[in-house]
């Protein structure tokens, strides 16, 4: 029986210049090990995507974010088949910038390491969680005002 695994993850700027990623661990028993993702992770019991996220960047970032700066992006259903025997993804997609001030006092306590980029590195950037590339291009996207049109 399949089911439904729901989770969130955060485009995480800076003064709205550059972007931070995580750098996945290298475990093989996460999803995309080794990759470069955003920050975030699963629902729990009965937690609001919103809450969810703001959990999780406390987590793994230790900053305390008020639920209202995180603003939803998109959210996307999907099935890993190779990767979890078909089951159901969730993942609720947020942008939350914080300021130079908040970007000093992050202290990593998930993953190997965080990257920053800016904007124009993006495109020579390979090991993207695919998931996560689509929450990044929505919001560049929105950004600039583009509309994405699927080949």
């Amino acid at each position: 029986m399949k089911h439904m695994f729901s989770s969130c993850g955060v485009v995480l700027t800076v003064n709205k210049t550059n972007l931070i990623f995580q750098l996945r661990d290298k475990k093989n028993s996460i999803f995309y090990p080794g990759m470069i993702g955003l920050f975030g992770g699963s629902i729990e019991n009965n937690e609001t995507p919103v809450h969810c996220i703001k959990r999780e960047v406390l987590e793994e970032i230790n900053i305390d974010i008020s639920p209202s700066r995180f603003k939803k992006i998109a959210n996307s259903d999907f099935s890993c088949h190779n990767l979890s025997n078909g089951d159901e993804r969730r993942r609720f997609f947020f942008h939350l910038n914080i300021s130079e001030k908040e970007e000093k006092d992050i202290n990593l306590n998930e993953g190997y390491g965080l990257k920053k980029f800016s904007y124009t590195e993006l495109p020579s950037i390979h090991n993207i969680v695919p998931t996560d590339l689509l929450a990044i291009g929505i919001y560049i996207s929105e950004l600039n005002k583009i509309k994405i049109n699927p080949t």
